[in-house]
């Protein structure tokens, strides 16, 4: 019966992976080869941290050829490499989204308009009553407003909260499509004998300083 040499578990199937040809009594089950996969999976912080504990006891045994302990390596590494990457991506998109331009205007003082990219729009509307009422349009809206569990009594404040979700959003939107500013934003405040709806328009376009 062979024995996993991550997890030292016996192998009772024909399930497992042999990481190196050169070293065929050196195999991995079929467990510890999926927690290996999942490196390049993109794993979250505590999937990682699991996976690192699985493997670093089989990472540090000097007992075990160095190529066989290289294909762990070797997938620890991609996965570093793909969250740095994906981190740049993510600042540089925040980056984008806080140097946004935007204005109620047609144009901005000392810049041309490069190209009209779309018209775009958000909005959200909700009851005046309950939380539990509210709804929008917006497929992440739940997680990423809260409302602290209280009535929505139509004041200015709730009013200024709901534009500043809705203004979050459409800064995405412009962001996404590959926009550095926006012309001609207009916002919108509807209110009906038991909704409120809240929307802003505007158009996207990408401009260039002017030398």
């Amino acid at each position: 019966m062979s024995q996993c040499c991550v997890c030292n578990k016996n192998i009772i199937s024909d399930l497992f992976f042999t990481p190196d040809e050169e070293h065929p009594s050196y195999i991995f089950c079929d467990s510890c080869y999926r927690a290996l996969r999942e490196l390049s999976q993109r794993p979250s912080e505590t999937e990682y941290r699991q996976i690192d504990t699985l493997f670093s006891d089989f990472a540090r045994n000097t007992h075990i050829p160095i190529s066989v302990r290289n294909v762990y390596r070797n997938a620890d590494d991609t996965y570093w490499e793909n969250k740095d990457s994906a981190q740049k991506y993510q600042d540089l998109y925040n980056r984008a989204i806080d140097e946004l331009l935007l204005t109620t205007g047609s144009h901005f003082e000392g810049y041309k308009v490069t190209k009209y990219l779309d018209i775009i729009s958000c909005e959200i509307i909700f009851k005046n009553s309950f939380l539990n009422s509210l709804s929008a349009n917006l497929d992440d809206f739940f997680t990423s407003l809260s409302f602290r569990e209280r009535e929505l009594s139509g004041s200015m404040e709730q009013i200024e909260r709901a534009k500043k979700h809705v203004m979050a959003q459409f800064r995405k939107k412009a962001v996404s499509l590959g926009a550095n500013a926006v012309l001609g934003i207009d916002f919108e405040s509807t209110f009906g004998s038991d909704v409120v709806k809240i929307s802003v328009n505007g158009t996207a376009v990408t401009v260039d300083k002017i030398e």
